[in-house]
């Protein structure tokens, strides 16, 4: 019966830390998509 819960306390936690790793990772690539926009944008004005 214990191991039954620990697999099941396990479990949760991995599910847990997959979330969390997944939407650090899209918070991320966010950033990094602003800060490309950002820098197009400014090649843009120096070229023009």
């Amino acid at each position: 019966m214990k191991t039954a819960i620990l697999n099941l306390i396990l479990f949760i936690l991995f599910l847990v830390i997959s979330f969390t790793v997944s939407s650090i990772l899209s918070s991320i690539q966010k950033i990094n998509f602003h800060i490309k926009k950002r820098n197009t944008v400014k090649i843009f004005f120096v070229v023009g």
